[in-house]
């Protein structure tokens, strides 16, 4: 098979980068938001599942905090 020709595969890296992206536009700094607040405002788009997945990977980089209570905030 031609490497060109490969469909992307369910967790390519642009895949899972949606998600990502769309958390770190609803985190702010300076107020924390619980986490089924982000359930909420994002399930018509993803499953729970998928968001906790994404913030897993955004406090393992870095790019978010978890406070006491299961609320995140977006870490700089």
């Amino acid at each position: 098979m031609n490497p060109l020709n490969r469909k992307p595969h369910l967790y390519s890296r642009t895949r899972r980068a949606r998600p990502r992206k769309k958390i770190l536009k609803l985190l702010k700094a300076d107020e924390s938001t619980h986490i089924d607040q982000l359930v909420e405002l994002l399930e018509n788009e993803m499953s729970s599942s998928e968001i906790f997945a994404a913030l897993f990977e955004l406090e393992l980089n870095g790019k978010v905090k978890q406070l006491p209570g299961k609320n995140f905030v977006k870490s700089f």
